[in-house]
């Protein structure tokens, strides 16, 4: 389930009618199901625009390829991007992510990360290392900065973060040694950074400043004992 931003209305996949399709929920008391497609495919991946007024989903095609359809919050025909953008096949995606003001989508594919820009209709392949597996991307609140998970010199992850074209502005993020990051995110107001350390016994959620060096502070919020893990998190507004 998904919330909208604007908390009126929780977007979910569900297959009680088919296959599978996006239904709305109201988030109060009237608790009216509404089907929003009528597609009847796997489909994964729900993200609401920044205005609360447009949903992006991933969808499977046959052959194993993929698409990103867009649908407005009332319903109607969906938006194909690979239509948009005028590509034959996307190949299949990890993620999408909106960008803050609402122009630019993320989305994963064969270890790089790419952005769609849905008013200029084109994409731009932002990593392009072949060599490399670039994941979990994720906007800075002033949509200016992308942060990002890098295998870096051996299988080992650590974060990174560019800017909105694809340019690097430091090497790397996070320095921890015989460690690796994972799920790195933006504080709501920028200025710090947070990811999960894993350590070879347990894994924390650790906060810390925006560029880490060896003696920067940072802040391990759990400190698990051994074998206790850290999978996900979320941060309040």
């Amino acid at each position: 389930p998904t919330p909208s931003p604007t908390e009126d209305l929780i977007a979910f996949v569900s297959d009680r009618d088919g296959l599978g399709d996006v239904y709305l929920v109201n988030s109060g008391r009237q608790r009216n199901i509404r089907r929003l497609t009528n597609l009847e495919r796997e489909m994964y991946q729900l993200e609401w625009s920044p205005n609360g007024e447009v949903l992006a989903f991933i969808v499977s095609l046959e052959g194993g390829d993929c698409d990103i359809l867009t649908i407005g919050k009332e319903g109607g025909n969906t938006t194909s991007l690979r239509d948009v953008f005028n590509v034959g096949s996307f190949g299949c995606f990890d993620y999408i992510r909106w960008s803050p003001n609402g122009t630019f989508l993320l989305y994963g594919s064969a270890g790089d990360i790419f952005r769609a820009d849905l008013e200029m209709g084109e994409i731009r392949n932002l990593t392009n290392n072949p060599q490399l597996l670039e994941v979990d991307p994720k906007w800075s609140p002033n949509g200016q900065e992308i942060i990002y998970a890098s295998t870096f010199g051996d299988i080992e992850f650590t974060a990174f973060i560019m800017d909105q074209n694809g340019r690097l502005l430091d090497q790397p993020v996070t320095h921890n040694r015989g460690t690796s990051t994972s799920l790195p995110d933006w504080l709501p107001r920028g200025e710090k950074i947070s990811y999960l350390l894993f350590r070879r016994d347990a894994v924390d959620l650790r906060v810390a400043l925006r560029f880490e060096d060896l003696d920067s502070p940072r802040w391990n919020l759990t400190n698990n004992p051994p074998f206790a893990r850290v999978e996900q998190y979320t941060w309040s507004p």
